[in-house]
């Protein structure tokens, strides 16, 4: 679906989930074959949402599915896992290692949120204190189980660390 922009069907669908116990037992090497054409598509968006409506997420990209419903600051649109699946989609499919570095540029955000304030009117706001040092760890933890090269796993973790790098004069 992700690849040819199609709906699956609603019954095929619907079959996933009690499939999950044989799924579990698909070599990584293959999971992350089949990841890497997901993340090449058009929308790798498509097939990731996919993947955590059918419970696959879980067992794949655990660290992802946490990320679902994880409130951000005042400066963010959506939530880290929504965030986090449109920069993904807004990296060039072309270039494998920033298109990763999207997917994973915030993984250790819903492992670093903390509530740092409440305002007059009882609001929270929030902050990911070092989430890209998390994030960078986390990183190689996913991408070696899903077999990447380890030249891809060294360039996606550096991006990840790096992320919120600013450089002035």
């Amino acid at each position: 679906s992700s690849q040819l922009d199609f709906k699956i069907d609603d019954a095929t669908f619907a079959a996933i989930a009690p499939a999950l116990p044989v799924f579990q037992k698909v070599a990584w090497e293959r999971i992350g074959d089949e990841f890497i054409k997901v993340m090449k598509s058009p929308r790798p968006s498509v097939g990731i949402e996919n993947m955590r409506l059918a419970g696959i997420l879980d067992h794949v990209m655990p660290e992802l599915a946490a990320a679902h419903g994880v409130t951000q600051n005042e400066f963010h649109k959506w939530d880290v896992y929504w965030h986090i699946l449109y920069a993904t989609d807004a990296a060039p499919a072309e270039n494998l290692p920033v298109r990763f570095g999207a997917l994973l540029h915030d993984i250790g955000k819903p492992f670093s949120r903390r509530i740092r304030t409440k305002d007059a009117t009882g609001k929270e706001s929030v902050t990911f204190y070092n989430h890209e040092v998390i994030g960078r760890k986390m990183a190689r933890v996913i991408m070696k189980r899903l077999k990447c090269p380890a030249t891809l796993v060294d360039r996606v973790s550096d991006l990840v660390r790096f992320h919120m790098w600013h450089y002035t004069d």
